[in-house]
């Protein structure tokens, strides 16, 4: 991707595109306001390639950000916590940071939006991904939904919270 930068109309601000040869190395490179069509401004970058992109205002920083068919993650920065919360909720990724990037933890969600993945890792929400759920409905209005473990990878959830019984006023609700 990296090397197409100057043929889809971006110049390099840092690092240097490297030459053919021999290694798998890429020096973080930031790229000078590119095309929102170019092919690394609109796929999932792993590696150390940004784009730098100029806007005119929120909205269209918002529609160039949701532009693309990914959202893993997104970052916003400034001052202003309410403008932040603001903007960060308008994104369509899977997890928005404010003033910091790829700050991961083990108690909290992370999934990814649109094309980025299904599912959710991490936290009790996680940990259900690895269960199956098994609804039990009787003629007595009651249903009971049991989480069962996959292949017995991991206990879904403790026994004190495994079952719940829901009447039928809440079925909206549930689902």
């Amino acid at each position: 991707m990296g090397r197409n930068s100057k043929g889809e109309g971006s110049d390099p601000l840092s690092g240097e595109v490297p030459s053919e040869g021999a290694g798998m190395f890429f020096p973080v490179t930031l790229l000078d306001n590119p095309p929102a069509e170019a092919a690394y401004v609109i796929r999932e970058n792993f590696g150390p390639l940004r784009a730098v992109i100029k806007y005119n205002d929120l909205d269209e920083a918002v529609r160039l950000a949701n532009g693309t068919p990914y959202g893993l993650g997104a970052s916003v920065w400034g001052t202003d916590p309410k403008s932040l919360d603001a903007v960060a909720r308008r994104l369509d990724a899977g997890t928005v940071w404010i003033n910091q990037h790829l700050n991961a933890h083990p108690n909290v969600p992370f999934s990814g939006h649109k094309n980025s993945g299904i599912g959710i890792e991490f936290s009790e929400e996680g940990l259900k991904e690895f269960c199956n759920v098994q609804v039990i409905a009787n003629n007595r209005q009651a249903i009971k939904l049991v989480l069962r473990a996959q292949n017995q990878l991991v206990p879904c959830l403790s026994q004190k919270r495994r079952i719940r019984y829901l009447h039928p006023a809440d079925y909206e609700r549930f689902i």
